[in-house]
């Protein structure tokens, strides 16, 4: 069994989660804030769903975790619309990201403050 298998997760690639350019599912956060999906970030989004998935996690577990290991921070909080993505919430801090991860994470989107 794979470690996504093991904690319960589906490797990104097979998850079935539509990304901005295969179109949002309606009622989405973004629906109608066009002006939000960029090339540079669907691009941004798309190589951190690539690192995820070599890296056998979830992107929902690269950003919680990648907020939580920044100085000074606290908690991170999380939106939810069902007790599904309260538990995928929950479940994402479970596995902290290691000093690597992070730096990759940190060469897709420079310019973030650390």
């Amino acid at each position: 069994m794979n470690d996504s298998a093991q904690h319960g997760r589906k490797p990104n690639s097979t998850r079935g989660h539509r990304t901005p350019r295969s179109g949002l599912p309606a009622g989405s956060r973004l629906e109608g804030r066009d002006s939000y999906l960029t090339e540079e970030r669907l691009d941004v989004v798309e190589a951190l769903a690539a690192i995820a998935e070599k890296h056998d996690r979830t992107v929902l577990e690269l950003a919680i975790g990648w907020l939580s290991a920044r100085p000074g921070c606290a908690s991170v909080i999380a939106g939810a619309t069902s007790p599904e993505q309260i538990r995928a919430n929950a479940a994402a801090g479970e596995r902290p990201l290691d000093a690597d991860l992070l730096a990759e994470i940190d060469a897709i989107a420079p310019g973030v403050p650390s």
